[in-house]
């Protein structure tokens, strides 16, 4: 699995590398439509547990850097027991700062909340019900490479804390490597 990921990493990079672009330009009053697929690891008891998960955002930029994040990732579980079918979700509303550090390579830093209604060990239904939310902090950084005039290739890291209170008390932390690509458009 990591070998495919280093893989895939390295020929994203070697695409922007290769392509010239008007990525260039800047983002402001552009909108990014932008799906990932994310490796996530927890840790518990000097064990492992590491998943896949899928998130898509669609973010505007207010400025040339300053771009507003809307991200849903939603879990359909059937349960293999019972029989029945439920629903969970993660929806967060995110604040990054986009860097054009050259033509192609653009940093960002980005910090938000939402709420789920997900178990968040494993993204899932598990706990999902309409009676159920925890809040989602999120912190995180990444680069986005160009790829074409109006797309872009995108590697980050990000840290979230998932919380609630009475009567599940959960305080939880989940660390991601996401990579995807990203469509800009005017």
């Amino acid at each position: 699995m990591k070998k495919v990921l280093t893989a895939l990493t390295v020929s994203f990079c070697l695409l922007g590398v290769f392509y010239t672009s008007s990525f260039a330009q800047g983002f402001k009053n552009k909108v990014e439509l932008s799906l990932a697929g994310s490796l996530q690891a927890h840790v518990d008891d000097g064990e492992a547990i590491h998943f896949l998960n899928i998130p898509l955002r669609v973010g505007f930029f207010f400025t040339p850097g300053l771009e507003l994040e809307a991200e849903a990732i939603v879990t359909v579980i059937d349960e293999v027991f019972s029989g029945d079918t439920e629903v969970g979700y993660i929806l967060s509303g995110n604040l990054s700062y986009n860097v054009k550090a050259t033509p192609l390579l653009t940093p960002f830093a980005l910090a938000g909340y939402g709420i789920s209604n997900t178990q968040p060990l494993v993204n899932t239904g598990i706990l999902g019900n309409a009676d159920f939310t925890m809040g989602v902090l999120n912190l995180g950084v990444g680069v986005k490479i160009g790829v074409g005039s109006k797309s872009a290739v995108r590697a980050e890291y990000r840290f979230q804390n998932f919380t609630a209170g009475e009567p599940y008390d959960i305080d939880f932390q989940i660390h991601t490597f996401q990579f995807g690509l990203s469509i800009f458009l005017p």
